[in-house]
């Protein structure tokens, strides 16, 4: 009886030597999900310092009030040193929390999203989809990665369960109800994960299904903001043939190819700008308020803008007019090439000014607006004027025929003067 009893007992312990050597290659498997068991770690040792903690106070108010010898109070100090410790560690320490796996479980939050009003949101919205469905990638493989967790700590418990019904000793029956905890808490987490697996993705559908929505809207307004600029372009430019055709003289076909150019682009702005402006009044406000600003910053400009409107339509220059300006002390003389919206192009000619005072000619000289009102402007082919008077000093010695000499001068002034 005794021999049969050691031949039971010691199959007993091979057998439970066989669990523990399959328990050891399962726990290696469940160490290698470093997140997951760290945080429960993290969880659990944050319970141990909870429940010391709690042990520390009662035993700091039993001492408070009984506390006599010299060796309770000491115990006291002691106590009191140590809560100030764990309080210290538990306000420090970014892992305490009164739930296991709060940050795991927790989903990235969704980005606000905003509605789109232009098309360049569209890349906004784009990038916000992707950005989200990179999250909601990163969240389920941390669910996938659970789940594997939870299928080796399943196994994990089998084998306790088989060992603690074998073991006459009840060694590991401790550790069984441990590790039985740990996969009850394991499975609510992936309980929970699951359930906002799925709300968090049934929200992103409705959040792209809103951004591709506002994105067709926008594509869609585009498309008839673009007809409707092409139609303006192909009608100001078919105004631009009729013009070319039935205005002959130069003069007033730049002047009105100008116009036409100068109406097609403000058209096109207000296009845009009635399209994308959601309250006008709005930017009206703000416009009203920074005005000031505007102009102090951007006087130039708007001088030269309504030196612009005098010259058009005050009629007092011209393109191809040959004019004078004075800056800066020099003067500049040449035929006006161009009159844009914020300069004058001329192209500096040669005439007695450049040879006698500036001793150069042939550039290009751009002429702000704004010298209109504030510099000295002379032109030479005003309206009608053809006839400029200037002078020419021309030195005769005594010894030479001056009759002849103002024959050859009035032949050279005859012929390039015009």
């Amino acid at each position: 009886t005794s021999s049969t009893k050691n031949q039971v007992e010691n199959k007993i312990e091979d057998n439970i030597v066989f669990f523990l050597s399959k328990l050891e290659k399962i726990e290696k498997k469940i160490t290698k999900e470093k997140v997951w068991m760290k945080s429960y770690a993290s969880y659990m040792t944050s319970l141990d310092i909870r429940k010391q903690l709690d042990t520390i106070k009662k035993r700091i108010k039993f001492l408070d009030k009984k506390a006599k010898s010299i060796e309770e109070l000491d115990e006291l100090n002691a106590l009191v040193s140590k809560e100030l410790i764990f309080n210290s560690i538990i306000s420090n320490r970014s892992w305490y929390t009164s739930a296991p796996f709060s940050r795991l479980l927790t989903p990235p939050e969704i980005e606000e999203v905003v509605e789109i009003s232009n098309p360049l949101e569209i890349f906004t919205g784009l990038s916000l989809i992707k950005t989200q469905n990179t999250y909601l990638s990163d969240y389920i493989s941390r669910k996938e990665k659970l789940s594997e967790l939870i299928a080796l700590l399943r196994e994990e418990n089998i084998i306790y369960k088989s060992i603690a019904e074998i073991d006459l000793e009840k060694r590991y029956v401790e550790n069984a109800k441990l590790k039985n905890k740990q996969l009850k808490r394991f499975e609510t987490a992936l309980d929970t994960m699951t359930v906002t697996a799925e709300v968090y993705q049934e929200r992103l559908e409705i959040i792209e299904l809103n951004i591709n929505k506002d994105s067709e809207k926008q594509v869609y307004r585009l498309i008839n903001i673009g007809i409707i600029i092409f139609v303006s372009i192909f009608f100001f430019f078919l105004m631009k043939l009729m013009v070319k055709k039935y205005i002959t003289d130069n003069e007033r076909f730049y002047m009105a190819n100008k116009i036409i150019t100068f109406a097609n682009l403000t058209f096109i702005i207000l296009i845009i700008f009635f399209n994308y402006i959601e309250n006008v009044s709005y930017l009206v406000t703000i416009l009203g308020f920074a005005s000031a600003g505007i102009a102090i910053a951007m006087k130039d400009w708007f001088m030269s803008i309504l030196g612009w409107l005098v010259i058009v339509f005050g009629g007092s220059i011209h393109v191809g007019d040959r004019i004078r300006v004075l800056m800066d002390g020099t003067e500049y003389v040449g035929d006006v090439m161009d009159i844009s919206l914020l300069r004058m192009t001329i192209f500096e000619d040669i005439t007695l000014t450049s040879v006698s005072v500036n001793r150069r000619a042939g550039r290009i000289i751009f002429i702000p607006n704004n010298y209109v009102f504030t510099h000295m402007i002379a032109n030479y082919a005003h309206h009608s004027l053809k006839t400029v008077w200037d002078g020419v000093h021309i030195t005769v010695s005594f010894d030479s025929n001056h009759k002849k000499a103002m024959h050859l001068a009035k032949e050279i002034s005859r012929k390039y003067s015009k």
